[in-house]
């Protein structure tokens, strides 16, 4: 088997329709939208809670300070869609 030239595999050339071909693959299908998550965190040297919030790219966020983790949780189920709607003009509602 001889190595590749750059830009091409054992198919051939690597173009536009190969790319779009593996990115609609049913792999990539199945593994389904990125989900933002929202998660209740205590504050280390505090008593205190905050609700991370991990976008699906990495990016993270903080909404705090809430007095019990179950405040930050009735923050979570109650206002988190909402709130997530409005962030960034809801790009990842």
């Amino acid at each position: 088997m001889r190595p590749s030239a750059p830009g091409c595999d054992e198919e051939g050339p690597i173009g536009a329709g190969r790319i779009a071909r593996l990115a609609l693959s049913p792999h990539s299908e199945r593994m389904g939208k990125p989900q933002t998550k929202f998660e209740p965190v205590q504050m280390k040297a505090e008593p205190t809670w905050y609700v991370r919030i991990t976008l699906p790219h990495g990016e993270q966020i903080h909404i705090n300070e809430f007095t019990t983790e179950a405040e930050a949780l009735t923050w979570i189920d109650g206002k988190s869609t909402a709130w997530l709607k409005k962030y960034r003009g809801g790009r990842y509602a």
